[in-house]
């Protein structure tokens, strides 16, 4: 169930002359999509899916969430959050592969990564210094004997070793001294050799606390300059001042952002529940992750004066994000107040993304934009 090019968009009704691809040799070549799906309950069936798809496949399509209403079929751009097609994510797809980008988007382990990068607290700069560095973006030696730039990819100091950037930012000899002299030095020698340079960000990010690890960003960016300017023959006159101004202009950053930037305002989290205005119902969802292969979703209707109205449990099966679970518990919430004749409601979610009006009244393409409206 990998619908990996914009042929396979029409596998569904078998407009085109198009196969799903299984490992199950017994399944009919001219499978479709469509019989997969029960359309009298709205919902994937779980026999068929089971008898065509590998358990893998059966548990990644009961992941994607189907419409309640007969609509038509459309495509969404799947690397971008909205589902609508930017240069930005376009160039993203492009460097990184459709099976990598995918990975990335959805199942991969990434995801935490680039967030603790991007919310590091630390200047721009800092910020582009660790993407590029776990990208493997950064001009070293090494990797530009790789793109057959350079002859050798030979260290510019350290002559008998090959220049990576784990070499050039914690091995070299011009810049070990800086991390023997720092917090981090048992720490690091501890690490795995066999690490590139994100797989020892994620390791460090387990190991210390966010200040720490803001600290440890800023003696990496600095011994990166500060080797810089050596191979380049022109070193800095004092290494550790050097260093320290780094620390320094790291620290005040983070200061200034904290005095002249004032943070926007959280969601209100209220202690007790609160009742909605006379002659409104509140509907309160919620969703919860029970194994990687199910979920769990519940919605609570209650009157102006706190009464409980109604009450309703449903157990999901697949793998779906906890966006699409909250979006679908607020979708099943809507139902039973329109199935009891509630017009007049009040959605409550702790899914921001769920309950703004901006985004229920936009005519979203992702795959939380179907149909609770």
């Amino acid at each position: 169930m990998r619908l990996s090019s914009v042929s396979y968009a029409f596998k569904w009704n078998g407009q085109v002359d198009g196969k799903i691809s299984t490992f199950n040799v017994e399944s009919s070549v001219d499978l479709c999509v469509a019989e997969l799906i029960d359309d009298d309950r709205h919902c994937w069936d779980i026999a068929a899916l089971h008898q065509h798809l590998t358990v893998e496949d059966a548990a990644l399509a009961q992941g994607i969430p189907l419409s309640l209403n007969q609509v038509e079929d459309s495509m969404y751009w799947w690397p971008a959050t909205d589902g609508v097609y930017s240069t930005k994510s376009g160039y993203l797809m492009a460097r990184m592969g459709h099976v990598r980008g995918w990975t990335a988007r959805f199942w991969g382990d990434r995801a935490e990564i680039w967030n603790s990068i991007w919310n590091i607290g630390g200047p721009p700069k800092l910020c582009q210094f660790l993407w590029r560095a776990c990208t493997e973006s950064l001009a070293t030696f090494g990797r530009l004997q790789q793109r057959h730039i350079r002859d050798d990819g030979v260290c510019g100091v350290f002559y008998s070793a090959q220049e990576s950037i784990i070499h050039a930012i914690f091995l070299c000899p011009s810049v070990n001294q800086v991390w023997e002299l720092s917090p981090f030095a048992d720490l690091l020698r501890d690490a795995p050799s066999d690490q590139n340079f994100v797989d020892r960000f994620a390791w460090m990010k387990g190991k210390v606390s966010k200040s720490e690890l803001l600290v440890l960003a800023a003696l990496a960016w600095a011994t990166w300059s500060y080797r810089n300017s050596v191979v380049f023959e022109n070193p800095w006159q004092n290494r550790d001042i050097g260093v320290l101004g780094f620390l320094r202009l790291v620290k005040d950053y983070k200061s200034y952002c904290n005095a002249v930037s004032p943070r926007a305002p959280a969601a209100v989290t209220r202690n007790m529940w609160k009742p909605p205005a006379a002659g409104l119902v509140r509907v309160n969802s919620d969703a919860a992750v029970i194994s990687e292969v199910a979920a769990s979703i519940g919605v609570v209707l209650r009157d102006d004066q706190g009464v409980i109205l109604a009450a309703k449990v449903k157990r999901i099966a697949g793998k779906r994000s906890v966006k699409v679970l909250e979006a679908m518990a607020a979708r099943l919430g809507l139902q039973v107040a329109r199935d009891l004749g509630y017009g007049r409601v009040e959605l409550e979610s702790d899914a921001l993304s769920v309950t703004k009006s901006d985004q229920l009244d936009k005519g979203r393409h992702d795959s939380v934009g179907f149909d609770y409206r």
